[in-house]
């Protein structure tokens, strides 16, 4: 009966870490090292003998301010647990090597305090189970969730130079990464996803499906996103989203919901597909004076291009569209000798009946008056097109033009096509005053 009941033991240890688990409260008695046993009750440090299942508790306490020393072998256990009555605490990574591995990550019982960690350079804040929490994060040198099981939790994760971010779990759509310039993220799930990415660091997509926006914010990525094998992008959510570096990723990029706003490029061959309309506050909106490859919009989609400077224009490679209600917003205006200050479309294969029967452009303001019988640029097209009047429509929504109505001028030379508008009557003016 013994021998059995030992060899049963030794097949459980074989599947199960056979290590006593051991709660230590943090006092900060001495000082506010973590490694100094004194500071823990009882008496002991979390981690030290590297077993993976202590848990270190931190409730009421002076000490709040806590540095982790390289002890040459690091610590490795189970929980950072915070208790309802935590205040919020601090921790200072300043080693030069990996020394902080929490196996089953960070809980935070506390809903009005957020812990927060400073990671050196060459250190790592690394989990291999469950969340970062509501942690706040500073990093130079590696934040680290290795397991598809984890996630950043609701983290705010400041990625410094030099600072690498790793999240392999996929649901992080609670979490803001601020990937500041010289940093770098590198995804680790098939579906990623994160509440709100943006800075000027790369990030390394791989061949894994991207989405962001989940926290409806507006963010910026101004670096480089990247992927030599596919890769691709969603943005959902109702904020807007602008890329403004030469982004390299080669699969597809979907906007769900809100806007994406290209002020950089797209690969050419790469496509761009607006899949979020319908009735909606936030529709699925492509906008900016970047370049991209090739667009699709579904009904009641937008584009708006251009940004707020004149003369500015969204270059797409070919449009396609579904239905009939497909929406471009345009800003119109020339100047005293005729040169446009609004904004346009730039095809570099031109539009075809075929692939888009119908789109109606939105005209607004580009701050010039109208003119009766000037034409204002709408889109110039690297090949000629087959559109004529009957595939254009549209509304007028120039600040004071209430009346002003006009037509389309479809014009092809040279192997090239433009769209102009052409003003036929500007009608009665509004001024705050009243009509002109």
């Amino acid at each position: 009966m013994t021998t059995r009941i030992l060899l049963l033991l030794a097949a459980l240890c074989a599947a199960f870490p056979c290590f006593a688990q051991s709660t230590y409260t943090w006092t900060g008695a001495l000082s506010g090292e973590w490694g100094t046993p004194g500071n823990w009750s009882p008496n002991g440090v979390p981690g030290a003998t590297r077993n993976g299942t202590d848990v270190a508790a931190f409730g009421p306490s002076a000490r709040t301010a806590i540095t982790v020393t390289d002890t040459g072998d690091g610590f490795d256990f189970g929980t950072l647990k915070f208790l309802s009555g935590a205040p919020a605490y601090s921790f200072a990574l300043n080693n030069a090597v990996f020394d902080f591995f929490i196996e089953n990550g960070v809980l935070n019982q506390s809903t009005t305090t957020r812990p927060s960690f400073t990671v050196s350079s060459g250190d790592c804040l690394c989990i291999y189970a469950g969340n970062l929490a509501n942690s706040r994060i500073t990093n130079a040198g590696k934040v680290l969730a290795d397991s598809s099981a984890t996630t950043a939790g609701s983290a705010y994760i400041l990625n410094q130079s030099g600072g690498t971010v790793q999240i392999e779990g996929s649901d992080s759509s609670n979490a803001t990464l601020v990937n500041a310039t010289g940093g770098y993220v590198a995804v680790g799930n098939s579906h990623w996803k994160f509440g709100s990415l943006s800075g000027g660091g790369n990030v390394n997509i791989g061949p894994n499906a991207v989405t962001v926006g989940y926290l409806d914010g507006d963010d910026t990525i101004s670096g480089v996103m990247a992927s030599d094998n596919g890769g691709s992008l969603i943005k959902t959510g109702a904020g807007t989203l602008t890329l403004s570096g030469a982004n390299t990723y080669t699969g597809l990029t979907i906007v769900e919901s809100g806007t994406l706003q290209v002020d950089g490029s797209l690969l050419d061959t790469g496509s761009v597909d607006l899949n979020g309309g319908g009735v909606s506050l936030h529709p699925a909106t492509l906008a900016g004076s970047g370049s991209v490859g090739n667009v699709s919009m579904q009904a009641d989609t937008f584009l708006r291009a251009g940004n707020a400077n004149p003369n500015t224009k969204l270059t797409m490679s070919t449009l396609g569209c579904s239905g009939t209600n497909n929406n471009v917003y345009l800003r119109i205006g020339n100047d005293s000798g005729g040169a446009t200050r609004g904004t346009y479309l730039h095809l570099t294969w031109a539009l075809q009946a075929g692939n888009c029967p119908f789109l109606r452009f939105w005209l607004t303001s580009a701050g010039e008056p109208l003119v009766a019988g000037e034409g204002y640029l709408i889109a110039i097209m690297d090949s000629v097109t087959d559109y004529t009047t009957t595939n254009l429509g549209y509304a007028m929504a120039v600040s004071g033009y209430p009346q002003a109505r006009g037509h389309f001028l479809v014009a092809s030379i040279a192997g090239t096509s433009v769209i102009f508008f052409v003003i036929d009557d500007i009608g009665d003016r509004i001024f705050a005053d009243g009509f002109e």
